[in-house]
């Protein structure tokens, strides 16, 4: 039978495993735009697709 420390334990452990899963897919820098000419709330594509290094 599971004390309730262990049951704490093992639960806060698998909060932060599926936390740190979701944050990796995340790429890129973090920052914040600041050029004021974009409206807000729309995403724009790069000009070029990135190229892989060989």
């Amino acid at each position: 039978m599971l004390k309730a420390s262990q049951i704490l334990v093992r639960g806060i452990a698998l909060v932060a495993s599926v936390a740190a899963l979701c944050a990796c897919g995340q790429r890129g820098p973090l920052y914040l735009p600041n050029d004021a000419s974009a409206p807000k709330g729309t995403a724009t594509a790069p000009a070029q697709p990135p190229t892989r290094p060989q």
